[in-house]
C-alpha cells in the first residue's frame, strides 16, 4: 500500500466519535429502527393543517348600532371606543371603519405583546363604557390564522329554511362533539324571535302606555342569583328564577292590577311565537346537485378547528358522520353539499412533498450512481428518509405541525440533506482508491472531512437563522420554513456523521475492486437506469410532462459522458482516469500563472455582475410582493345604490346569476346578500379543477369582469381567491390622506380616484367615502312635545318600536335565548308618508298626530368614516389586472399623485402592495446582512482566519447573476419567496467553496505549494462539488416547475447554485491563489528580510 497522508492525520472530536459508533454498528442499528418507529409515530401524530398558527397582533372591536346614521356611530360609537383603548400598554395603531349602524375599530399591537392579556385590557375598556340606549353589546375579537374555516358546507332541498335550519342545528351539534372541532357556525337561516304586537288602541282603553309593556316584561323576566348561605346548618345556594318557561306565561303577565280590574298583556298585544326579518340571504348553485339552472336558498356551515387539532383527521370523520347519519339525524333527500375543505389542500400538499421526497430519493441515486455507484448512492441517499424522520421527532417536540410551509421547507431541505453525505461519502470512496479497506476508509475519510462538513452546515444554518427570527404577521408565516430547514439540516449532520460512515463500513466491499468489467449491456442497462430513476424523480403528480422528459434526457446524457470517457481513460493509472478533470485544471492553470488572465476573469465577473443588478433599477426583473397562482375561484363584490333595500339588492344579483350559467367551466356558485349592509352582496364562484379546465384561472377571471361590465345599477369588483389565507389579502394598491377636514380629504381623494383610473392595468378603483346614505333627521319641536307632556326620548322610543321594534329580554328553552321584541301591531311605517299615520300618547291619554310636534329632514349622509390614529382619513384603493405588476402600477401611481398638492395638515400614507413589498424589501435585506456576517464569523472560527473566509463568501455575490438572469428567464419577478432564496443562498452556496478551500489547506499542510494544493483541491473536489450541486438543484427543481407560489425561491436556488458551482470551480481557487501566493511571498519576504538582519548582526 502506497503512502496514505490522512492516516496521520490526527483524529478530531467529531473523528472519534464517527470512529467509536463504527466499532458499536450495532447501536446504529437499533437507533436507525428507532428513528424510523418514532418519525412515524410523529408523522401520524402531529397536526396536518393549510397554514401554520400564527399569532396575529389584531384586536377587533365591533359595536353594532342599529338604525343609527354615520355621524351618529362615529360620535357616539366610535370615538368614544377609539378614546377608550387608547393608553393600552403596546398599542401601535388604531384604525376604524364607520358605516350606518354598526362600527368597527381595529387595534394593532407590537410583535411582542402578549395578545391574550391584551385582548382583556381592551375588553375591560370598552365595557367601562356607557353606550346610549339601542346600541348592542360590543365584540372583542383576538383574531387568529386558525379562525378560518377547515370546512364548509351548504345544505338545500326541498324543504323550507326552517326545516333545514333544524337539521343544521342537530348536524351542528353532532359535529362540535368530534376532537378537534371548536365550534360550528349556522347562517342563512331565520332567527326565532318572540313578537309582542301592542294594540295601541287597547292601551288607550286601558289608560296604558308602551313604556308599561316593556316595563312589565322586564321586570317579570328576571334571573337572579342571590348567593350562598347557611341556614339551619346546610349551605344553601339562593336564587330568583322568574324567566319565562312558555309563550302562555308571557301572555298572562300581568301588566297592572288595581280595584278596576286586572290587565293582562294578552288583553292589550297579541303574543307570536315566529322568526325576525331576515337582513340577509344566501343561495346556492351546484352543476352536480342542481337540476335546474336555479340558485336555490341555503343554510350554510363552517366549522372552525382548535388551535393545533389535525385538519386531516377532522375532516375525514366528519365525512364518516355525514355518511353514517344520512337518513337518521337529516333526511336522504337533503343535499349536504361540502363546498369548501382544507384537507384536500393539506393532503395535496403532502403528497407533493412526498413525491418530491421520492423524487428527491431518485435523482440523489441517480447523481450518486453516476459519480459513484450504485451501493454508494444507497447509503447516501438513506440520508433523505432517516433525517426527515428525525425532523418530525424535533417539530413534534418543538410545536411546529405539517403545513404548507413547512412542507415546502421540507422540499426545498431534500437537496441539500446529502450535500454532507456525499462529501463523506465521495472521501471514503477517494481514500478507497488508495487501497484502503472499508472500515479504515470509513474511519479516516470522515474524520478528514468531518470539520469541514460542521463549517458547512453551521454556516448554512447561520444563513436560515435571520430568517427564522424576523418579526410581523407576514414573517410568522414564513419563518416555519426556515426552522423546518434548521431542524433538518442539522439532522441530515447528524445522520451523515454517525450513520452513513457506519453503513459504509459494512455495506461496502471490503476493498474497492479495480478489475471491474464493463460490457456494452451493462452500459445500456446503466444509461437506462438512470433515464428510469430521472424520468420518475421529474414527474408532475405521476403525470408525464416535458420537463420529466429533457431532465431524464439529460441525467442520461450525464451518464453517456461518463462511460465514453471512462472507455477512453480506461487503460490509465487510478488517478488519471478522470481525464476531463486534468483539462479543466490545464485550462486553470493558464489563469493562475498569468496575472492578466486573472484579473480579466475578475473584470468579467463583476461586469455581469453590476449588470445583472442594474436590471432592477430598469424594471427588467420587477419587484413583487407575493407571487400569483392560477386561481380556482373568484368573488365578485356588489355594491349597490345607497338606499337600496334587500330585495333590490338581491335583484341585481339575479342579472349576474343568469350570466353565470352562460360561463364554461363553472362549478358553483353561492350568492351571499345583504348582512351589514342591504346594498351588499358577494358572489362566490367556483371553477371546475384545473386538470378539466378548458379555460384558465386568470381567463375566467377575465370573462367575469367582462360580464359584470354589461349590468348597469351597481358597483362590482371581481378578484380571483388567494389561497395564502391572511397573506393574500388586501388590496394591491392603496393610498391613504390623513387629516381633520372630510370634505378636503374627499376632494383630494377624488382628485388621487380620476388619476387612478387613467394607469393601465388597475381594476376596480375606489375611494373609500362612499357615495352618501339617504337619511331622514325626525326634528322634534321640544316645546310644543313639552306643552303635551311628551319628551323626546319616550317620542324616540314609540318611534324606533314601529320601525324595528325595541328587545325587552330574552325567552330561553333548551339551553338557546331567543329575543323578545315590542311592536305595535297597526300603522307600520313602510313610506314617507305613513309618519302622518303616527300618533303620539300623552301621560292623559291623548294622541297627538306626528306633523304637530315633528317634522322631517332630508338630507344625504356618509355612507362611511375612517379613522387612523384619531384622524379621519379617505383611502384611495384598486388591484391590478392579470398580466400587470402591483408595485410597478403602486409607483406609477405615487409619481403621478406628486403633481397634486396636499392643504397643510394633510398626510399622505401608503398602503396594499407597495407598503408590504418596501417592507420585506427592507426586511429581507436586513437579513441577508445578518445571514453574511454570521457566516463570516463562524467560517472566521473554522479557519482561524480573516482572508479565506472572504474568499469563500466570494461566492454568494456571484450566485446573485445566476439568481438574476435564472428569475428574468423564467419570467418571474423578484419576491419575498426568491428574496429568501438570495438569503438561503449565503449558506448555501459557500458549502463547496468551504470544503474546497479545507482541501487545499490540508495539502498545504503536507508540504504543498499553493499552486499545487489549489489545483489537487479543484482535482480532488471537482465530482462532490458537482454531485452536490445537482442533487441540491435536482430535489428543488420539482420545487421550481410545478409550484406557482414557491417557483420563484425553487429558481433562484437552482440558478444562483448554477452560478456559484461554475465560480466555485473557477473564481475561488484564482481569488485563494492570489492571496495565499501574496501571504506566502510577504512571510517569505519577512523571513529573508529576518535572516539579513541576523547576518548582519553576525558580522
Amino acid at each position: 500500500m502506497k503512502d496514505i497522508p490522512e492516516l496521520k492525520l490526527k483524529q478530531n472530536f467529531l473523528g472519534k466519535v464517527s470512529s467509536w459508533l463504527i466499532d458499536r454498528y450495532r447501536v446504529i442499528y437499533l437507533l436507525i429502527v428507532l428513528i424510523v418507529a418514532t418519525g412515524l409515530y410523529s408523522y401520524y401524530d402531529m397536526p396536518k393543517e393549510s397554514f401554520p398558527d400564527i399569532e396575529i397582533n389584531y384586536i377587533f372591536v365591533t359595536v353594532p348600532y342599529p338604525g343609527a346614521s354615520v355621524q351618529d356611530v362615529e360620535t357616539l360609537v366610535t370615538e368614544e371606543v377609539e378614546n377608550a383603548v387608547d393608553g393600552i400598554e403596546n398599542l401601535d395603531g388604531i384604525t376604524s371603519t364607520t358605516v350606518a349602524g354598526y362600527a368597527q375599530v381595529v387595534l394593532e399591537f407590537d410583535e411582542d405583546t402578549e395578545m391574550k392579556q391584551a385582548e382583556l385590557d381592551v375588553q375591560t375598556a370598552v365595557n367601562a363604557l356607557r353606550f346610549p340606549d339601542g346600541v348592542m353589546d360590543p365584540m372583542v375579537i383576538q383574531m387568529e390564522s386558525g379562525e378560518i374555516p377547515i370546512m364548509n358546507l351548504t345544505l338545500t332541498g326541498e324543504y323550507d329554511l326552517v326545516e333545514i335550519n333544524e337539521y343544521a342545528q342537530d348536524l351542528a351539534a353532532k359535529f362540535e362533539a368530534i376532537d378537534g372541532v371548536k365550534n360550528v357556525d349556522i347562517s342563512g337561516g331565520k332567527e326565532r324571535e318572540i313578537k309582542v304586537s301592542v294594540d295601541q288602541n287597547a292601551l288607550l282603553e286601558h289608560g296604558l302606555t308602551s313604556n308599561s309593556i316593556s316595563s312589565a316584561l322586564a321586570g317579570s323576566n328576571i334571573q337572579l342569583p342571590l348567593g350562598d348561605k347557611g341556614l339551619d346548618h346546610v349551605n344553601y345556594s339562593l336564587r330568583v328564577d322568574e324567566a319565562f318557561k312558555t309563550i302562555e306565561e308571557i301572555e298572562n303577565l300581568v301588566i297592572v292590577s288595581g280595584s278596576s280590574g286586572t290587565i293582562f298583556l294578552k288583553d292589550v298585544a297579541t303574543v307570536s311565537d315566529g322568526y325576525k326579518k331576515q337582513n340577509s340571504m344566501a343561495y346556492t348553485y351546484t352543476t352536480e346537485f342542481s337540476e335546474e339552472e336555479k340558485a336555490t336558498p341555503v343554510i350554510k356551515m363552517a366549522l372552525y378547528r382548535e388551535t393545533g387539532a389535525d385538519i386531516i383527521g377532522i375532516s375525514d370523520t366528519i365525512k364518516t358522520l355525514l355518511k353514517d347519519e344520512k337518513g337518521l339525524s337529516y333526511p336522504k333527500n337533503l343535499s349536504v353539499i361540502i363546498t369548501s375543505d382544507e384537507s384536500e389542500n393539506v393532503a395535496e400538499s403532502l403528497d407533493t412533498v412526498l413525491n418530491s421526497a421520492l423524487g428527491g430519493l431518485l435523482v440523489v441515486i441517480a447523481v450518486l450512481f453516476i459519480f459513484i455507484g450504485l451501493n454508494e448512492s444507497i447509503i447516501v441517499a438513506l440520508v433523505i428518509p432517516l433525517s426527515l424522520f428525525i425532523s418530525l421527532v424535533t417539530m413534534n417536540l418543538v410545536g411546529i405541525t405539517i403545513n404548507m410551509t413547512s412542507l415546502v421547507g421540507f422540499v426545498i431541505a431534500l437537496g441539500l440533506l446529502v450535500d454532507n453525505a456525499i462529501v463523506v461519502m465521495e472521501n471514503i470512496d477517494r481514500l478507497r482508491d488508495e487501497g484502503l479497506d472499508r472500515v479504515s476508509a470509513s474511519k479516516v475519510g470522515t474524520n478528514q472531512v468531518a470539520p469541514a462538513v460542521f463549517a458547512a452546515t453551521i454556516t448554512t444554518v447561520g444563513a436560515f437563522v435571520p430568517l427564522a427570527l424576523q418579526k410581523g404577521m407576514m414573517a410568522q408565516f414564513i419563518s416555519i420554513l426556515p426552522k423546518t430547514l434548521i431542524i433538518t439540516i442539522l439532522a441530515s449532520f447528524v445522520v451523515s456523521i454517525a450513520i452513513t460512515p457506519n453503513l459504509s463500513s459494512r455495506l461496502l466491499s471490503k476493498y474497492k475492486k479495480t478489475d471491474i468489467r464493463h460490457t456494452p449491456l451493462k452500459d445500456v442497462i446503466s444509461i437506462l437506469f438512470v433515464f428510469g430513476l430521472t424520468f420518475v424523480a421529474f414527474l408532475d403528480k405521476w403525470k408525464i410532462t416535458p420537463w420529466a422528459v429533457a431532465l431524464a434526457i439529460a441525467f442520461s446524457g450525464i451518464m453517456v459522458i461518463k462511460i465514453v470517457l471512462r472507455n477512453r481513460n480506461q487503460h490509465k493509472p487510478v488517478d488519471k482516469k478522470h481525464g476531463y478533470i486534468d483539462n479543466y485544471l490545464a485550462w486553470l492553470t493558464q489563469f493562475l500563472e498569468s496575472k492578466l488572465k486573472r484579473w480579466s476573469i475578475f473584470a468579467v465577473a463583476l461586469v455581469v455582475l453590476a449588470v445583472s443588478i442594474a436590471t432592477i433599477p430598469m424594471g427588467i426583473l420587477e419587484l413583487e410582493l407575493l407571487p400569483t397562482e392560477e386561481p380556482n375561484s373568484a368573488t365578485i363584490d356588489i355594491t349597490a345604490p345607497e338606499g337600496y333595500l334587500l330585495e333590490d339588492t338581491y335583484e341585481v344579483t339575479g342579472f349576474i346569476e343568469q350570466k353565470l350559467y352562460l360561463m364554461e367551466d363553472l362549478e358553483s356558485f353561492d350568492i351571499v346578500v345583504g348582512g351589514n349592509k342591504k346594498n351588499e352582496a358577494k358572489i362566490t364562484v367556483n371553477f371546475v379543477e384545473s386538470d378539466s379546465r378548458k379555460i384558465s384561472g386568470y381567463v375566467l377571471v377575465d370573462e367575469l369582469r367582462e360580464l359584470v361590465k354589461t349590468i348597469p345599477g351597481a358597483e362590482f369588483d371581481v378578484k380571483p381567491v388567494s389561497d395564502l389565507g391572511p397573506m393574500g389579502a388586501g388590496s394591491d394598491i392603496s393610498v391613504g390622506i390623513k387629516g381633520d377636514d372630510l370634505n378636503e380629504l374627499n376632494a383630494i381623494g377624488s382628485e388621487y380616484l380620476k388619476l387612478l383610473e387613467q394607469i393601465d392595468g388597475v381594476d376596480h378603483p375606489t375611494i373609500s367615502s362612499q357615495d352618501g346614505v339617504k337619511e331622514i333627521t325626525i326634528e322634534i319641536d321640544k316645546n310644543r312635545a313639552s306643552y303635551y307632556g311628551l319628551n323626546p326620548g319616550s317620542m324616540a322610543n314609540d318611534l324606533r318600536q314601529r320601525i324595528s321594534g325595541v328587545n325587552v329580554g330574552a325567552y330561553k328553552e333548551a339551553g338557546d335565548a331567543y329575543d323578545i321584541t315590542l311592536y305595535f301591531d297597526e300603522r307600520p311605517i313602510e313610506s314617507v308618508s305613513d309618519f302622518e299615520k303616527v300618533h303620539f300618547q300623552t301621560p292623559m291619554g291623548q294622541l297627538i298626530p306626528f306633523e304637530e310636534v315633528a317634522t322631517l329632514e332630508f338630507s344625504e349622509g356618509m355612507a362611511r368614516i375612517d379613522h387612523e390614529d384619531g384622524d379621519k382619513v379617505v383611502t384611495v384603493s384598486a388591484n391590478v389586472k392579470n398580466g400587470y405588476n402591483a408595485t410597478v402600477v403602486g409607483k406609477t401611481f405615487e409619481e403621478v399623485i406628486k403633481a397634486v398638492p396636499l392643504p397643510e395638515g394633510m398626510v399622505q400614507t401608503s398602503g396594499g402592495q407597495m407598503q408590504s413589498t418596501d417592507e420585506q424589501t427592507e426586511t429581507m435585506l436586513m437579513s441577508f446582512l445578518v445571514a453574511i456576517f454570521l457566516v463570516y464569523m463562524a467560517l472566521v472560527i473554522q479557519f482561524n482566519s480573516f482572508q479565506q473566509p472572504f474568499v469563500i463568501l466570494m461566492s454568494v455575490p456571484f450566485a446573485l447573476i445566476g439568481i438574476i438572469f435564472g428569475l428574468i428567464v423564467t419570467g418571474n419577478n423578484l419576491g419575498v419567496f426568491a428574496m429568501m432564496g438570495i438569503v438561503a443562498l449565503v449558506g448555501i452556496a459557500v458549502n463547496d467553496a468551504i470544503v474546497l478551500v479545507d482541501f487545499a489547506n490540508y495539502q498545504r499542510s503536507i508540504g504543498k505549494s499553493v499552486k499545487e494544493a489549489t489545483l489537487d483541491a479543484v482535482r480532488v473536489r471537482f465530482l462532490p462539488v458537482i454531485a452536490t450541486s445537482l442533487t441540491t438543484m435536482g430535489g428543488v427543481l420539482p420545487l421550481a416547475l410545478y409550484n406557482a407560489y414557491f417557483s420563484q425561491l425553487g429558481y433562484a436556488i437552482v440558478f444562483g447554485l448554477l452560478a456559484s458551482t461554475v465560480l466555485t470551480l473557477l473564481i475561488i481557487p484564482l481569488l485563494y491563489y492570489m492571496m495565499e501566493d501574496r501571504t506566502v511571498r510577504r512571510e517569505s519576504k519577512k523571513q529573508s528580510k529576518k535572516n539579513q538582519e541576523v547576518t548582519v548582526n553576525g558580522l
